[in-house]
């Protein structure tokens, strides 16, 4: 046997060594790792606003039942901190406070800033549903979503994700005087939350007004506003039903009340959680707000007829209306021309689906998802 050089082996004696501390310290260096958590133990905890009060049904049946079911699922690592009667933002700065960072999460009223998505401006044109149109509006918008998804994109352009639409119901007429052919419009001051709802009213002859919806009740006690357009819900929680003494069922304007997120805040969520918050809840989620909505205005409505006079209006009168504010729809067209898309298709496709989802039946696996969610259902909605 050859002899080994003495420095071959103290060479060898000192690579054991130096491998042994760093077997040392990478064996430290995984026990710090382990005790900090990974992106698969992170509590993430997202700011929720909207301006609509807790007691409302929106909040105290789906959105609170969707908070627990998203803590849940995750194994608690999403946190919805949720804020209620603009605690975080007014009612029409929603949207700024998702894209300045006071909220994660917010509702944004399209009749607020539909100018912004104008793909979106669609679900508001006027007479486009006939009433109870929630779960029809609910349905709608979710295939014209999957059939056009440049309606998605416009809420990515203004810097937020969008996770879910709940609709809202056509407004109703209501007035503290009648208004039952196009001569009664002439001269009336009309409340409106929506951008062309409010240009429909000025063609049949009102002068259109927005007011916050706080100080309504207050307006017409006090003769500032004639009527006001409302859904039988805002109605009973704006107080409407106690200051007005006839109503039209008219169904004339609509809106979508959009949950967004803000898109950086999305992006940086693991892929799992971002899952839970868009994939099947997409769908599931607008369709639980529609038949949430849905029960509610039929409830609604039975408390503003107590309060009210119903003023019937004649089908030729109606006729009437809805070829004055006709040329809405052709403007409407024009404008998403003018951004590259075939409007008159994209009209012609929604006009089709709502022919098609008139009159859809509730499911029963709405009111079994919230129960399971947790939700508190209202004795009201006849479970």
């Amino acid at each position: 046997m050859r002899d080994i050089p003495l420095m071959a082996i103290c060479f060898v004696l000192i690579a054991t060594i130096a491998l042994g501390g760093c077997n040392g310290n990478t064996s430290g260096t995984k026990k710090a790792s382990e005790e900090k958590p990974t992106d698969d133990e992170k509590v993430h905890t997202l700011t929720f606003s909207t301006w609509l009060p807790e007691t409302d049904n929106k909040n105290m049946v789906v959105r609170k039942a969707w908070i627990n079911y998203l803590e849940k699922a995750s194994g608690g690592r999403l946190v919805i901190d949720d804020y209620y009667s603009e605690q975080l933002a007014a009612a029409d700065s929603q949207l700024l406070a998702i894209q300045t960072g006071i909220a994660d999460i917010a509702d944004i009223y399209s009749a607020y800033v539909g100018h912004l998505f104008p793909l979106n401006q669609l679900f508001t044109l006027p007479f486009a549903f006939q009433y109870p149109d929630n779960i029809t509006l609910a349905k709608v918008y979710n295939v014209m979503i999957e059939t056009y998804p440049d309606f998605l994109k416009e809420f990515e352009a203004q810097g937020v994700k969008f996770l879910h639409v709940h609709t809202d119901s056509g407004t109703q007429l209501m007035t503290n005087r009648p208004i039952r052919a196009l001569g009664d419009w002439k001269g009336k001051i009309l409340y409106s939350a929506s951008e062309v709802e409010r240009k429909a009213v000025s063609m049949l002859g009102c002068t259109p007004t927005f007011i916050a919806p706080t100080e309504l009740y207050d307006s017409l006690t006090k003769g500032v506003v004639d009527g006001s357009l409302s859904c039988y819900t805002g109605a009973v929680m704006n107080s409407v039903l106690d200051a007005s003494k006839y109503i039209a069922d008219i169904c004339m304007g609509h809106a979508t009340w959009v949950v967004a997120m803000n898109l950086d805040v999305y992006n940086s969520l693991p892929t799992d959680l971002q899952e839970l918050l868009t994939g099947k809840n997409v769908e599931l989620m607008t369709e639980l707000y529609g038949y949430q909505f849905y029960m509610d205005e039929l409830n609604n409505k039975a408390l503003c007829l107590e309060k009210m006079e119903l003023v019937e209006i004649r089908e030729a009168e109606m006729n009437t209306w809805k070829q004055i504010v006709a040329p809405l729809k052709d403007e409407w067209i024009e404008n998403v021309d003018t951004k590259g898309f075939d409007g008159r298709k994209i009209h012609d496709d929604f006009t089709k689906f709502i022919k098609e989802y008139t009159d859809a039946p509730i499911e029963e696996k709405w009111l079994n998802t919230l129960i399971e969610w947790g939700a508190e259902i209202p004795d009201n909605w006849n479970k």
